[in-house]
């Protein structure tokens, strides 16, 4: 079966006290089986580092689709979150936390399932302390400070992703390292409704209690997360139905095609379908019969 594998730097591997605790963690990762969370197979140590053989997904990077569509729709974001904090939820029940949730992490796949990728794992150019990893952009201050994390560290980063998704860009400025760790050291996130009128109160109230400073003004836990988010899908027309769906139209294009450009045209039809997303359009490709 197809596979991704995933090397590790060599100077972290050549590290003692990394690489044990690493070793440590990946065997409990690697027994974690949730459909969204990347699956870990197997865990080799060759050529001086450590290689991970993990499931390969077919799907866009969520940073990668924020570049293209700028933001998410209220609606679609609420849907996504959902998924997120179903995983960590499970993770977290077994005592792993991420401590790298951000939006290069998260893979959509074609049918909106999403996948969170490097559970405990991923690790930024120059990092040395196994306890510390994390993207600046997305750090608890409590991960940029070096004291205890818990859940909540990943339900901070949580919320500036979910901002992220909103409004269409991150609510510090990172142009600047030191001044980026003091914003999230002492200032409180912009209001995300500022930038996004129509945001249901919902959705703004689980950003900003995601988001704040003190963890203890957070959510206690994912399940908390959860369930103020499923309260925003129901605002948001989401999924829960709290009053009727509105009736959706559908339409079919047939097209006819040679075998020479079935390639050309799948390329096509999945960059078509990440631009009517953002319409709230569902498309579902079926190949037909041969003429």
């Amino acid at each position: 079966m197809p596979v991704a594998i995933k090397m590790m730097r060599h100077d972290l591997a050549m590290q003692p006290d990394f690489l044990s605790n690493f070793q440590n963690e990946a065997k409990t990762i690697a027994s974690l089986d949730h459909e969204n969370i990347i699956k870990v197979y197997d865990i080799e140590e060759r050529f001086q580092t450590v290689f991970l053989i993990m499931e390969y997904i077919e799907g866009e990077p969520l940073i990668k689709m924020l570049k293209r569509l700028k933001t998410i729709p209220p609606s679609l974001a609420v849907r996504y979150l959902i998924q997120i904090c179903s995983g960590l939820q499970y993770a977290h029940s077994r005592g792993i936390i991420h401590r790298d949730i951000n939006s290069s992490n998260i893979i959509v796949q074609r049918d909106d399932r999403l996948k969170i990728l490097d559970f405990g794992l991923a690790c930024p150019i120059g990092t040395e302390d196994f306890s510390s990893l994390g993207t600046l952009a997305y750090m608890a201050p409590e991960q940029i400070t070096g004291d205890a994390m818990d859940e909540r560290t990943d339900i901070y980063a949580l919320g500036i992703t979910t901002y992220e998704m909103i409004v269409g860009g991150r609510p510090f400025r990172e142009d600047d390292g030191h001044i980026l760790e003091e914003m999230h050291l002492n200032q409180d996130i912009p209001d995300p409704a500022a930038g996004v009128p129509d945001l249901s109160k919902d959705l703004q109230r689980f950003v900003i209690k995601c988001c704040q400073r003190d963890p203890n003004l957070r959510y206690d836990n994912i399940q908390q997360a959860l369930a103020d988010l499923k309260s925003s899908a129901g605002e948001q027309g989401a999924g829960i139905k709290k009053a009727a769906a509105p009736k959706r139209k559908r339409t079919t294009p047939i097209l006819s095609f040679e075998d020479k450009n079935k390639l050309a045209l799948q390329q096509l039809v999945k960059e078509f379908s990440a631009k009517v997303r953002k319409l709230d359009v569902d498309l579902k490709v079926s190949e037909l019969p041969e003429d």
